[in-house]
């Protein structure tokens, strides 16, 4: 189920398996400003949703953004404000995908990079720039460009220790070896400080950038 909390503080529910299928599962969520919609991922059909927003009422009907099954067990979505293109990872894919007018392409995979980069990515967010990837089984968050071809190279780590799970690091460099997270499942990006979801270590973290 999705909800939604009104600003006078009331909660709806404005999406159910009623309203899209039994198997509906949704993991992520986030509002496309340039399409005024939801859009929300359905790990139980393998899919994307989205819904229309007007003056902060939602108006259904869900409607799939890419057809079903072409992103498998999608976890994470976000949107670029200017454009409306829409970036989602998916868990069992290892693969970030890049939807454009529904049309749904890998930008990192196997198949792009000629490696398997992530592992059971769960978390991403955009900041105009760059995408933040929780490489929740690599312990470690990561960042790629979206101008021009990414390359395994390109896609950088800029939190955690890759591929060792722990607690540590606090006030030092992000990327130091001492630096460890642990299964992170989220990231979000503010003002060019960057906050994680360390879920392994049921607390949040900060990268401090100035």
């Amino acid at each position: 189920t999705v909800r939604q909390v009104a600003s006078g503080g009331a909660i709806t529910t404005i999406c159910s398996p009623a309203d899209t299928d039994p198997n509906f599962q949704p993991t992520g969520i986030c509002f496309d400003i340039a399409s005024s919609r939801l859009c929300i991922t359905d790990a139980g059909n393998d899919c994307v949703w989205s819904v229309p927003v007007s003056a902060g009422v939602v108006s259904p009907p869900f409607v799939t953004v890419v057809p079903f099954g072409t992103i498998v067990d999608p976890q994470a979505i976000c949107s670029d404000p200017a454009n409306g293109t829409l970036y989602v990872v998916s868990a069992s894919q290892n693969t970030v995908w890049k939807i454009v007018d529904s049309t749904a392409t890998e930008i990192i995979s196997l198949a792009i990079q000629g490696t398997t980069v992530l592992s059971s990515p769960s978390g991403i967010c955009y900041d105009d720039t760059n995408l933040y990837i929780a490489d929740t089984g690599n312990h470690c968050v990561r960042q790629a460009p979206v101008s021009g071809p990414i390359t395994a190279a390109s896609i950088a780590v800029i939190a955690g220790n890759l591929g060792t799970p722990g607690f540590g690091g606090d006030r030092g460099p992000a990327t130091s070896t001492a630096a460890l997270l642990d299964s992170p499942q989220s990231v979000f990006v503010h003002q060019n400080q960057v906050y994680i979801a360390d879920t392994g270590n049921n607390c949040i973290r900060q990268i401090l950038r100035y």
